[in-house]
């Protein structure tokens, strides 16, 4: 069973940096919260306050500046399942999203929650990594970017500070002569190998693969 908990409500970024810093390790950042609540309902996580930055304005947008597609932390494996953009930029990623749990889950589950928890079996990493992604982490005065091959540092652990947010993942599509596909072998709804892999051609042979991601 759950204990107990408060939640706030900030609304900006800069407001939820205050929060995580006055309140420490009793705060976690709350968005999608499908990870999130089964760790607290088993009693793995502890958390007297939820930080809720799903209404922060923008952080959960999915938009192309027109060299990447910039994704908000907070934007669901929904929105990014079927968004025209990302369908059209990062391929890879809208298949792999729709692979995600079922529908309630991929409405629930937001991009930033996943990538922070760092599960090694969740989806989302994969494909981002073949499209050398980078994410935005900030204090709200201050953000700092990070390749996401740097920003997951192992299995549930990454190189997010206490009182950083990830409000953003950006990724550049793909060059046009590499081919690419998504791979997921799942078990109960989870992934227990996913691969992508873009790769080149020439004669009719592969030519090259070094964009692998497993």
């Amino acid at each position: 069973m759950l204990r107990p908990f408060r939640v706030v409500q900030p609304s900006s970024v800069e407001e939820a940096a205050a929060e995580l810093r006055r309140l420490g390790e009793q705060a976690r950042v709350y968005a999608g919260g499908a990870e999130l609540v089964l760790l607290m309902r088993h009693g793995l996580v502890d958390a007297d306050v939820l930080v809720d930055i799903k209404h922060i304005p923008s952080i959960g947008e999915i938009r192309w500046d027109g060299d990447a597609v910039r994704i908000g932390g907070a934007a669901t494996h929904y929105q990014i399942e079927r968004d025209a953009v990302v369908r059209a930029h990062l391929p890879l990623l809208a298949t792999a999203a729709a692979t995600i749990g079922n529908i309630r889950v991929r409405n629930q589950s937001t991009l930033g929650g996943n990538l922070c928890f760092a599960d090694p079996h969740g989806d989302p990493a994969t494909p981002l990594l073949v499209h050398d992604a980078t994410v935005t982490l900030s204090r709200g005065g201050r953000e700092r970017q990070l390749p996401l091959s740097e920003f997951l540092l192992a299995t549930y652990e990454t190189a997010i500070e206490p009182d950083e947010v990830l409000v953003e993942v950006d990724a550049p599509p793909l060059p046009t002569d590499l081919g690419h596909a998504y791979l997921r072998i799942e078990r109960y709804h989870r992934p227990t190998v996913n691969v992508a892999v873009a790769a080149g051609r020439s004669d009719g042979q592969v030519a090259s693969a070094s964009r692998l991601a497993a």
